[in-house]
Parts: C-alpha cells; structure tokens; sequence
C-alpha cells in the first residue's frame, strides 16, 4: 500500500473508511460480547419499609408480572385530559402515540393529585400506587390504581 519512504495522508478517504471499519467492528464486537452472568439480572428495585417498590417505566413495561398487585412508585410522562389518564416513558413516547409504552393512572379514588386538579395536563410526573396486569388483553392492559401520590418533577 505504502512504501516506507511515503509518507502517509491522514485525510486520504482509504484511511478515513478503514478507520470507519474498524470502529464498525469494534462497536458489533462490544454488542455481541458476552455479559457477566449477574449483570442481566441485576436488582433494580428499591423496596422502601411501607412496602412501595420504586421501578424505571421500562422495567414495569418489560416485566409486568413482576409487579402485579404490588405497590410502586413510578415516574414518567403523563397525560391528563379528556378520556385520557395515562404514563409513557418519554413526551416523545406520548406523541408517537406508542400504546406498547403506555400505562393508564387511573382517576377514581385518586389521593394525593398534587396538579391541582387540573383537567388537562402534560408532563412529568411521580406516581405511587398499585400497579395491576391483566394479560387477557391483547397488548396486556397495564394500569396503576389506588394511587396515593402524583407529584409534578421539578424541572431543573
């Protein structure tokens, strides 16, 4: 390729796509490479002493069995409005209408709505309550009742 008398262009395109290559390969090898047997299975859940799990929404939504009838507490992106009363992981999530991702807060005996009361409202929220899954459904209906908390996240 090169004799050792050349020197040798950086900016040349043959080396920019080899180095393109090379971080192609080694970013495959990094996804395929085997993960120490703990770390899948790692404990993510925070169990507090009143008996209140705190979950990511990702794992709630990936594990739903996990946690049926189980107290939690949960954040995310929440919707209130007109026949809606529902927790994605992101606004994006919301907007992209991506049902897979959402989970319904339900209304009735609601305690602790630190929104005010407000019909409508749209952002991200803390919730605490019983977390159900009913897997007859066809995605798996996934809701979350007898909430006792829904705080707004400060903004940083």
């Amino acid at each position: 390729m090169f004799k050792s008398s050349q020197k040798m262009n950086l900016n040349s395109p043959i080396n920019a796509r080899s180095v393109s290559a090379w971080s192609q390969i080694l970013l495959a090898l990094t996804l395929i490479a085997p993960f120490p047997t703990g770390l899948a299975t790692a404990k993510a859940d925070i169990q507090f002493l009143d008996d209140v799990v705190t979950v990511s929404l990702i794992r709630l939504i990936a594990f739903p069995e996990k946690y049926d009838g189980k107290r939690i507490q949960v954040r995310g992106y929440y919707v209130r409005g007109f026949e809606a009363s529902s927790l994605y992981p992101t606004k994006e999530d919301h907007e992209m209408y991506n049902l897979p991702n959402e989970i319904w807060i339900s209304m009735k005996g609601i305690r602790g709505d630190k929104i005010g009361g407000r019909k409508t409202f749209r952002g991200y929220v803390t919730v605490i309550g019983t977390f159900h899954y009913e897997p007859e459904f066809l995605t798996g209906q996934l809701e979350i009742g007898d909430v006792t908390s829904l705080e707004v996240v400060p903004k940083y």
